[in-house]
């Protein structure tokens, strides 16, 4: 999941993507405890609202949503630090749990390999997916900066976490014992398959120098995304068209015109209404849907349509197709470290 926040978790193996040596020991082992410890349940209120949550709102105790209005910049490498570090430290705690059933001959149960280390990757997962939505829809330059210092670590240790050998040799001892296999649900044996699958291709198999390349690229490929990622969000602010004339924008609803409008009076236009404009017309998703699906002028719906389709290309300043090279590159490298022909193939492999 950490990395699908990367631009994204998927499982606790496929979900947490250091340790950071900021956090007080005592939060650190509170934290543990409460995920890998005997009463495993759901992580201890009273230990997560120690995380600083009165100042941070990353680190807030759960919620159904996150408090976007109050995060800032300033608050992201804290808050990714502290989690990183209790996440590593319960990590560190459920590897030696499950390496020391495995070497008494025990197998691990599914809550233990699965729904422990998914607490574990939310830890990280829950802050990371908070800045990077934010990112998204309310881009500043210091967050931005905040996110690109930060991006390293959270992908080292969703890599750590992918790669795994204690959670690996779990799922593969529970699928070999044959009483705990056949006690699954067939969704539960589904993630099972996924998760032991999903290690493989996290480079579980790696070895020296080619795992060492290996989680290189897994780094390179997360800053690539970013940098993707940020060029279309600077072609897409840097388009702009004012309409005066109310042919212009005939059969375009109301909410349209109203946005448009507002979009006038951010931009200094004070006078700017939804029925006598001026409307300024953007390519922000809800602009481009509203004009290619509602508006009469054929020759306003082509204009935003060519803006909209060639942003961050090699007709725009702010040109992907560098990165998108580089990308393929080192798909095609990580590929075949894993001994498969084409990035093509590691994808259907998972499907």
């Amino acid at each position: 999941m950490l990395l699908r926040h990367l631009h994204s978790f998927a499982s606790p193996a496929r979900s947490l993507a250091r340790h950071v040596n900021t956090v007080a020991r005592p939060r650190v082992l509170c934290a543990a405890a409460a995920i890998t410890g005997s009463a495993a349940g759901a992580v201890s209120a009273a230990c997560i609202a120690k995380q600083g949550q009165e100042t941070n709102p990353l680190l807030a105790q759960p919620s159904l949503f996150p408090r976007y209005a109050d995060i800032c910049a300033e608050h992201v490498s804290p808050a990714l630090e502290e989690r990183l570090a209790v996440a590593e430290a319960a990590l560190c705690q459920l590897e030696a749990t499950i390496t020391s059933k495995l070497q008494a001959g025990v197998t691990p149960s599914y809550g233990e390999l699965n729904d422990e280390a998914e607490r574990i990757s939310e830890l990280v997962s829950a802050p990371w997916s908070a800045v990077n939505h934010l990112k998204s829809v309310k881009d500043e330059e210091s967050l931005r900066k905040a996110v690109q210092a930060t991006q390293p670590k959270v992908v080292r240790f969703s890599t750590r976490m992918s790669q795994s050998a204690a959670l690996y040799r779990g799922w593969c001892a529970l699928r070999a014992d044959k009483e705990a296999w056949t006690a699954l649900s067939g969704t539960q044996r589904r993630v099972a398959e996924l998760e032991i699958r999903t290690a493989e291709l996290a480079g579980i198999g790696l070895e020296g120098a080619a795992k060492v390349r290996f989680n290189e690229i897994a780094e390179e490929l997360a800053a690539l995304s970013t940098s993707f990622g940020n060029n279309v969000l600077d072609a897409t602010k840097a388009f702009s068209l004012t309409l005066t004339d109310k042919s212009a924008v005939a059969g375009l609803p109301e909410s349209a015109l109203a946005q448009m409008a507002a979009t006038a009076r951010r931009k200094g236009q004070a006078e700017a209404t939804a029925a006598d404009g001026p409307w300024v017309v953007t390519l922000d998703g809800s602009c481009v849907m509203a004009v290619l699906r509602s508006a009469d002028d054929a020759k306003l719906r082509e204009t935003v349509y060519r803006a909209h389709v060639t942003k961050a290309s090699e007709f725009d300043s702010k040109d992907n197709a560098p990165i998108i090279s580089s990308i393929l590159a080192l798909r095609r490298e990580r590929a075949a470290l894993l001994g498969f022909e084409s990035h093509a193939e590691v994808s259907l492999a998972k499907k």
